[in-house]
């Protein structure tokens, strides 16, 4: 398990590495439902994160936090949402 800090750190650094050749980043991310802590917090500070590096994040969410979260938001690009094999978001 890993705090809301500890992803976004690891996101963040993932960022700045795709960065450097020039490209946006794609991070896609598994397992919402272990994040210790707060999964809003971390979503949030995700899209920040994405949205200032021009990055895209994909999210395998089978526990159906991120559709919520996205629902709750009105939506949020570069965030996407997969739900099974469906696009949220």
């Amino acid at each position: 398990m890993r705090t809301p800090e500890q992803v976004v750190s690891l996101v963040r650094d993932a960022v700045a590495q795709g960065s450097r050749g020039k490209k946006s980043a794609f991070i896609i991310l598994e397992d919402l439902e272990s994040v210790e802590g707060s999964v809003t917090k971390c979503l949030t500070e995700l899209v920040r994160v994405a949205a200032d590096a021009g990055a895209h994040l994909v999210l395998a969410d089978p526990s159906g936090l991120a559709r919520a979260f996205l629902e709750g938001i009105g939506g949020a690009e570069p965030f996407v949402s997969l739900e099974g094999n469906r696009r949220i978001g």
